[in-house]
């Protein structure tokens, strides 16, 4: 099932609790995928298959989707 980790800007942060998800792991992965903060991102899911989906603040949704691996 998919979590919603972060909201316009805002972790959600019982939800990366509760996936053992730190906020330096998440930071690191979306700067590998070249956003620089939190501030940058509109969305990031966690997918059931553990990736992290993020679609950037300024990107549309269908075009900028970055897929991440946690834990890898």
């Amino acid at each position: 099932q998919m979590v919603n980790l972060v909201r316009d800007g805002q972790p959600i942060r019982r939800n990366l609790r509760q996936n053992l998800i730190t906020m330096d792991e998440l930071e690191a992965q979306l700067r590998a995928n070249g956003l620089e903060s939190l501030d940058d991102v509109k969305r990031a899911t966690l997918e059931s298959d553990g990736a992290i989906s993020v679609v950037p603040l300024d990107g549309d949704s269908s075009h900028s989707r970055r897929n991440v691996r946690h834990g890898v």
